[in-house]
């Protein structure tokens, strides 16, 4: 075991760096390789924690101080389960993460900070953001559950997938600016969850959900380009759906409670949906705008429930029915 007794500095010089046990004290450790390899072969539980090498990073559990940092500069190589617990000095991996292992990472009061993308070369096992007030990232792949624990922003056109479990986001999801427009593609072997919706701050450039068996919606979609969602839509709230003025496809959409509706708009673009709520979980009113507006499917409202249709091409309505 290596006790800290003051913040330390370990540079090599272009040499390898290596500890055959725990690192732990309430101080700042830095570690600096060049070219050369770091191995930490127990776990760390520090002040703050800094690596900095040119090669491959396998690293241990890591925890901080309630305001410490971890900053991670090589790409990651997951050997083992691995968990990253900064403190409010926030979190930052700027290499590549990859892997078949599961990441948790936190940083209660602080940013989680994915500047590369993570499973690319090799999907996780599972991620998840567990505490954090913010998390930045590209892309991101795994096996099974990825759980995103607060508000996301995009830093670059993103892919977010799990091929075999569920996928859920419990903040909102933004783009990085205005102006920016990065574009958002997700898919899951499971069940995806949207709890506080997509660019409601900073629209998407676009959107697309490709697989999974449901998804659950508790917010707005707001994004400036098109916007294909191809999996059923449940709505937990009022929701709107935006797709700025491009082409808008869903799959149905039903409501969890009857007393939610839906607004949406394509502007003067393509609109289409399959079903308007169902027999068993219809919505209480529903709002289209649209160019040319296709509902291949039914329409189910509650009550008195009112659809509206405003397009300014073609309505195609293949049936309807009331609750």
């Amino acid at each position: 075991p290596f006790n800290l007794n003051d913040d330390a500095v370990m540079n090599s010089g272009g040499g390898d760096i290596s500890f055959g046990g725990t690192i732990s004290g309430d101080y700042a450790i830095t570690c600096e390789a060049g070219s050369g390899n770091i191995s930490l072969n127990g776990d760390v539980n520090v002040g703050s924690f800094t690596v900095s090498s040119s090669q491959i990073f396998n690293p241990p559990n890591i925890t901080t101080t309630e305001t410490g940092f971890i900053s991670i500069a090589p790409n990651v190589e997951l050997i083992q389960n691995v968990t990253l617990a900064a403190g409010s000095g926030g979190l930052t991996v700027f290499g590549s993460i990859d892997g078949p292992y599961s990441l948790i990472a936190s940083a209660p009061g602080g940013s989680v900070v994915f500047s590369a993308a993570i499973g690319a070369s090799e999907p996780l096992s599972s991620t998840s953001v567990s505490s954090a007030d913010a998390i930045s990232l590209t892309s991101l792949s795994a096996t099974n559950a990825v759980t995103l624990s607060a508000p996301l922003t995009l830093t670059g056109d993103a892919t977010i997938r799990s091929s075999g479990g569920d996928v859920s986001f419990s903040g909102p999801i933004n783009a990085s600016s205005s102006t920016s427009l990065e574009t958002l593609s997700l898919s899951a072997g499971g069940t995806l969850s949207l709890l506080q919706g997509v660019g409601s701050t900073n629209p998407l450039g676009g959107l697309s959900v490709t697989s999974g068996s449901s998804l659950s919606l508790g917010g707005n979609l707001i994004t400036q380009g098109s916007m294909n969602i191809e999996v059923p839509i449940s709505i937990t709230s009022n929701v709107n759906i935006d797709s700025g003025g491009s082409s808008l496809t869903l799959s149905s959409v039903t409501a969890s409670d009857p007393t939610f509706y839906l607004t949406s708009s394509s502007g003067a673009s393509d609109y289409s949906v399959v079903d308007i709520g169902s027999e068993s979980n219809p919505l209480a009113f529903a709002t289209i705008t649209g160019g040319n507006v296709t509902i291949s499917g039914g329409v189910y409202l509650e009550g008195a429930g009112l659809l509206t249709v405003d397009n300014s091409g073609t309505l195609t309505l293949a049936s309807s029915g009331s609750e």
